[in-house]
């Protein structure tokens, strides 16, 4: 039952993405500490958690989770001291603090040494790109943002809630602690960074699933929760659940079932390559990984999806200017000497869309190539003129279809209340704003 609450949750973070490997190393790491604890596995086992920390550190950022998982066993393990002094529980302490310092060590082992050890106590510093996937369930709530898994991941939440005072009236001496700073731990993460939805989820089906265990233990439990009853339990709450959310499961922006790539995905990024286009390239933030993809090293991209690979001065004085102002785009671009803009047109950003709309009635600049999320402008009598010959989309074509899209939609918004306007009259605006 937890699975099913938990797995809506999970779905936030479906793309591939190196955080995979946390969620992966994060369960083998508290397998094995758990089995530790509960003595199905002896010291010997925990060596292993060393050397997957060296894997960890060198896979993905939240590597530091590692060290917190031992550290956390580590601390209830002193804190039983206090009531049970006994030789055995001193010697698992310390052998759970060499543990503890090697897992340590073993951060170290990466190309950048202590500092890239130390990496993420210092990430945020200087973020100047808001990367919605970075508020906090507050932030969301205060600017209205219709976050659909956010009414599951309250429901995760109160469920692990319940599951801890079920654990405290039930039987205090099952109380875990480390299992108790676990729940506090990832409960906060995902509170204060709505990426950390996936990551939540994950340990709160293990969390929850160890509180209420004994439940499902015994003659009596496996007697009542015979198999038709149990899928009739699960099958309520996965009806529930629906209602709740229907728009959730069923909303068209989540593409087909399945796996790897949605149909056309890779169109744009094998236009470029066809066509032979020639940079200098002007992209926006979310497209900039995609295209690396595609051009490394035959082109470089302006900016790519990695805010923290960038100085904040960076963002501040000249990607935002350049989307934003018209005047700083018409004295800055020539500098660069762009010849492609290679676009993701449906940015949620207000600052994107109305840029996009400017280019597209740019007559210095030639769409070329347009589809659901993608749109490709290149600077005419450059470069790449014989692609604009061969290529050139009318205005009103790109116009027609965009009108379906965000950027259209927020071009109407635009516009003065109580006038109706063409489009083109819609469009010409935002060129002046």
């Amino acid at each position: 039952m937890v699975r099913l609450r938990n797995g809506n949750n999970g779905v936030t973070r479906h793309e591939i993405r190196p955080e995979a490997f946390t969620y992966l190393l994060s369960a083998l790491f508290l397998q094995i500490l758990w089995g530790y604890k509960q003595r199905k596995l002896g010291f010997r086992v925990l060596y292993f958690l060393p050397l997957l920390q060296i894997l960890w550190v060198n896979l993905h950022i939240y590597f530091f989770i590692g060290i917190i998982l031992v550290g956390v066993f580590l601390f209830e393990s002193v804190v039983m001291l206090f009531t049970d002094n006994s030789p055995d529980l001193r010697s698992r302490s310390k052998q759970l603090a060499v543990i503890l310092l090697l897992t340590l060590l073993a951060a170290c082992v990466n190309p950048a040494g202590v500092s890239g050890a130390l990496y993420p106590l210092f990430i945020l510093q200087g973020y100047e790109f808001p990367v919605i996937e970075n508020y906090s369930v507050t932030a969301v709530l205060r600017a209205g943002f219709n976050f659909l898994p956010l009414t599951y991941f309250l429901i995760i939440l109160g469920s692990l809630g319940l599951s801890w005072v079920y654990v405290f009236t039930r039987d205090r001496s099952r109380v875990s602690y480390a299992n108790l700073l676990l729940s506090v731990m990832v409960a906060a993460m995902a509170w204060l960074s709505i990426r950390n939805f996936g990551l939540f989820a994950f340990f709160a089906l293990a969390l929850a699933a160890a509180n209420i265990d004994k439940t499902f233990a015994g003659d009596e439990a496996r007697a009542f929760w015979t198999a038709g009853r149990t899928a009739f339990v699960l099958a309520v709450i996965a009806i529930l659940l629906f209602v709740i959310s229907p728009v959730y499961f069923l909303g068209g922006g989540r593409g087909a079932m399945g796996t790897g790539l949605k149909e056309g995905s890779q169109a744009s990024g094998e236009f470029v390559l066809r066509e032979n286009l020639r940079g200098p390239i002007f992209n926006n933030f979310d497209i900039g990984g995609y295209l690396i993809y595609y051009l490394y090293p035959k082109e470089r991209v302006f900016v790519d999806n990695r805010p923290e690979a960038y100085p904040a001065a960076f963002f501040r004085n000249e990607y935002f200017p350049l989307l934003q102002s018209e005047d700083h785009w018409i004295r800055r671009s020539p500098e660069f000497g762009f010849n492609v803009i290679v676009f993701n047109h449906r940015d949620r950003s207000v600052a994107s869309e109305q840029f996009i709309v400017r280019r597209v009635l740019d007559p210095a600049w030639a769409p070329v190539f347009f589809d659901r999320d993608i749109i490709i402008l290149l600077k005419r009598y450059g470069s790449n003129h014989s692609t604009i010959e061969k290529h050139e989309l009318s205005k009103e074509q790109v116009l027609s279809q965009s009108s379906q899209s965000d950027v259209f939609r927020l071009a109407v918004d635009s516009a003065p209340r109580g006038r109706i306007v063409s489009k083109e009259t819609v469009l010409r605006k935002e060129i002046q704003l």
